[in-house]
């Protein structure tokens, strides 16, 4: 989850991070230009609220992780759901999803390739908690 969460943060907020030391600069403009006397009290004010509201609001979505917890808490509760599940349930859940199980002798997975319309959920899962797997679901993993 911390490796996810990192991996979100570092690519998704450096535009935030950004716009954050943008509006900061922006406040000490303003203190300089109250200070030689180029704008009112009033407008100093003005801006600076609506800087820090900027301010505020960027650093809400920095430590906001939820597109990576959601994701983390769908995939545990799939997994829950399954394991929960009857054995005929469970194998024709498990058929929508997947277009092909292999299992060796011992009953030891070896592959899964999930449908078409679900591999592009399994690649936002596995980047997000994996991203040295490389190409998930489509080789066997003998």
């Amino acid at each position: 989850r911390a490796s996810a969460t990192n991996r979100h943060a570092n690519a998704s907020h450096q535009e935030v991070r950004a716009q954050i030391a943008e509006m900061e600069r922006w406040q000490a403009v303003c203190l300089n230009q109250l200070k030689h006397g180029r704008i009112s009290q009033a407008d100093y004010e003005r801006e600076w609220d609506e800087a820090q509201a900027a301010i505020s609001k960027g650093r809400e979505r920095l430590n906001d992780h939820t597109d990576v917890d959601q994701l983390l808490a769908l995939l545990t509760d799939l997994a829950r759901a399954i394991r929960l599940m009857t054995p005929l349930k469970r194998k024709t859940s498990l058929s929508l999803l997947l277009e092909f199980i292999e299992v060796d002798d011992d009953g030891v997975l070896c592959a899964a390739v999930p449908r078409s319309w679900a591999m592009e959920a399994f690649y936002l899962i596995a980047a997000a908690t994996s991203p040295d797997l490389g190409r998930v679901g489509l080789e066997p993993t003998r």
